[in-house]
């Protein structure tokens, strides 16, 4: 069995560039994926501020004069919702709703929301 030279892989590389440009893109993809694979805490603590931002939520729209008129903004969760300790978060944000003479007024929230077993939790939250 002859082992080739780097002067012939040099020349097959330079010879097939369609083909060396599609290994080094899949080579980057793959490099990059591995690299940014989430970890189990980080995808636990991803579902923690989903769940406490959903929580408030509820306890918001509950809070309100006509909750069916409940419009919330297209923000991402992480945006709005801060750790604050173990199981402890902090969601501030701004709903649009009726008020009880029909208009819509925009209100600041903050909620302080306690993850507890089970996928319950416990809110207090301000409304402004």
């Amino acid at each position: 069995m002859k082992i080739p030279s780097i002067r012939s892989a040099t020349n097959w590389v330079l010879s097939h560039p369609v083909i060396t440009v599609l290994c080094s893109i899949l080579l980057y993809i793959l490099v990059s994926a591995a690299i940014n694979v989430p970890s189990q805490e980080e995808i636990g603590e991803t579902e923690n501020r989903s769940d406490a931002y959903w929580c408030a939520r509820e306890e918001i729209v509950s809070l309100l004069k006509s909750p069916g008129t409940a419009k919330f903004p297209n923000e991402l969760y992480k945006n709005v919702t801060q750790k604050v300790g173990d199981n402890h978060y902090l969601v501030s944000s701004y709903v649009d709703a009726q008020n009880e003479f029909g208009a819509i007024m925009r209100s600041q929230y903050s909620c302080d929301v306690y993850l507890v077993q089970g996928g319950e939790c416990r809110t207090e939250c301000t409304i402004q």
